[in-house]
């Protein structure tokens, strides 16, 4: 089984820089994805723990640097430390009660797929995201946070 999980992880399926990643990986992916932003972040994730793992201060860090990072998470799910993390880094945020989608875009690449910003699913649980800069799917997906955020409201 691990030699099959191990040939995903490095499997490129074609296209435009798509890539299938699993497991710890993808908070390692989208926190390079998150350094390497320099003018958006636009990202949808269902579930974020009180205490989010490590990709969430690679967010945060963006925000600081001065790239435009527009969040929405669902609507049960967003508490105290993590609200007053975001408001001092002046991200934009929103919730949507029922939101279940996990997705993140910045500036020319984009993540589709199972991981949240918590702690069980940057160390423990069995994730799968496909990565990919393809510009027509990275502005099909921007196209759907979009429809997301004019549905969403303000925390």
């Amino acid at each position: 089984m691990y030699a099959r999980v191990s040939a995903f992880r490095a499997s490129t399926a074609g296209g435009s820089g798509i890539r299938h990643v699993v497991d710890r990986d993808i908070h390692l992916q989208m926190a390079t994805m998150l350094d390497e932003a320099r003018h958006e972040v636009l990202a949808a994730v269902a579930f974020v723990s009180p205490a989010p793992p490590q990709v969430f201060d690679h967010v945060l860090a963006a925000a600081y640097r001065g790239v435009g990072v527009r969040l929405i998470f669902r609507s049960d799910n967003v508490t105290g430390e993590i609200v007053r993390s975001l408001q001092h880094a002046k991200v934009e945020f929103r919730t949507l009660p029922d939101l279940h989608a996990k997705f993140l875009i910045t500036d020319t690449t984009a993540m589709n797929g199972s991981a949240n910003f918590t702690q069980a699913s940057a160390d423990r649980a069995s994730e799968v995201a496909t990565f990919f800069s393809d510009h027509g799917l990275v502005h099909e997906l921007r196209n759907v946070f979009l429809a997301y955020w004019r549905r969403s409201r303000p925390f």
